[in-house]
């Protein structure tokens, strides 16, 4: 692989990675746009657009909005993708 296509590679899957992490964000509910507000049913009843979130999906939603509210959405999906 020359240098070229290496670079090319590189740019290519950081973007996908990029994008996956977008599209996991926006599972539970977070968008470059707005933080959706969950509803809350019970201590431990938590749904995005229906869906219950499990108590990990909770519990990384709370920290990865936390940490937007700190650095910013962008910051934050690039420190995802790096991770």
């Amino acid at each position: 692989m020359n240098k070229s296509a290496l670079k090319k590679f590189a740019t290519e899957a950081r973007k996908e990675l990029l994008e996956r992490v977008e599209l996991q964000a926006r599972k539970i509910g977070i968008t470059a746009e707005s933080i959706q507000k969950a509803n809350v049913e019970s201590s431990d009843a938590v749904f995005i657009d229906g869906r219950q979130l499990s108590d990990i999906e909770r519990r990384q939603r709370n920290k990865l909005i936390a940490r937007i509210n700190e650095i910013g959405f962008e910051r934050v999906i690039e420190e995802t993708a790096y991770t």
